[in-house]
């Protein structure tokens, strides 16, 4: 049972951080130039992985053998992918110093190279392909 509430609680941290980091991805649009095409990519990934995360836990919820949610390799795939988009979430996440920046008008700059986003979108890609084939093994 104590396995069952892992998962759930880990998929959950998964969603929250996903969904924030979209968020921030938000924000950074309004107020960054030149990194439009890179916010948006990384916007669309990170809604789309929080957009899984939300069908794994609807499953789990759904799953009368209780198989989803005792997993332990499911379990180490949302917890490796919630460390991963976690990442993203601290340096997107404006620190004081940038946010009082912000406050007196300076604009605020995007933190991540195109090279860094394209590896941070490959990077979620593989974690979308674990989290699936996990799946695929609980239910086989």
């Amino acid at each position: 049972m104590a396995e069952a509430i892992g998962v759930a609680a880990s998929i959950a941290t998964f969603v929250e951080i996903s969904i924030k980091v979209a968020s921030l991805c938000m924000d950074y649009a309004k107020k960054v130039r030149n990194a439009e095409d890179d916010i948006g990519r990384l916007r669309t990934k990170t809604e789309g992985i929080a957009t899984l995360a939300k069908d794994i836990q609807e499953q789990i919820k759904s799953d009368k053998t209780g198989q989803l949610s005792t997993s332990q390799k499911l379990q180490q795939v949302v917890d490796q992918c919630c460390s991963q988009i976690g990442s993203v979430q601290k340096r997107l996440d404006p620190s004081t110093r940038r946010k009082f920046m912000s406050s007196i008008g300076l604009r605020l700059k995007w933190p991540f190279e195109s090279k860094d986003v394209d590896k941070i979108i490959l990077d979620l890609e593989k974690c979308k392909t674990d989290v699936s084939l996990a799946l695929q093994l609980d239910t086989t």
